[in-house]
């Protein structure tokens, strides 16, 4: 299932038309028991991050050119704090922003956040471009230990809890 969703998305995105036919994103939240940390890497749209934030908060980012704008990182952020949340055991976990890369028409967004109790459940809410796209569709795969398992998000399921 996760080798199908990674060849969906990579199927859109080796086409030469740089309009997209599909709003897909594709997010990994994995915890690695030596750091104590989720870590959570998110697969955008480079074109439709930039048009997000344009339309809510005013600013074109220049993501990965010389005049990328100094508040960048503070936008991507504002608008995560706002579409991508994590719970743990009922408690929202702060995300801390780690890197960027900008791959052809890709975003990839690195993130993480502490968790050092045992986790007993995790639900994850995730809005990413569903108020830009109706057809917005954002796919999940979680990992911890030895649980691993795959979500599907869009319009009408913007939440999910994994009971561990």
């Amino acid at each position: 299932m996760i080798l199908l969703i990674f060849t969906i998305f990579n199927f859109f995105l080796a086409t030469e038309n740089p309009q997209h036919p599909v709003h897909i994103s594709v997010t990994n939240i994995e915890y690695v028991d030596s750091t104590q940390k989720f870590d959570i890497s998110i697969r955008l749209f480079l074109d439709d991050f930039e048009n997000i934030v344009s339309q809510k908060y005013g600013k074109n980012l220049f993501l990965g050119k010389e005049n990328e704008i100094p508040e960048a990182k503070d936008l991507i952020m504002k608008y995560l704090n706002e579409h991508f949340k994590i719970f743990v055991n009922k408690t929202q976990k702060t995300l801390k922003f780690n890197e960027k890369k900008i791959i052809d028409i890709e975003l990839w967004l690195y993130l993480e956040t502490e968790e050092k109790n045992f986790v007993k459940n995790c639900e994850i809410f995730n809005s990413l471009y569903t108020d830009l796209y109706f057809d917005q569709t954002n796919l999940l795969i979680f990992s911890y230990q030895h649980f691993q398992k795959p979500m599907r998000f869009d319009n009408n399921i913007l939440t999910t809890t994994f009971e561990l």
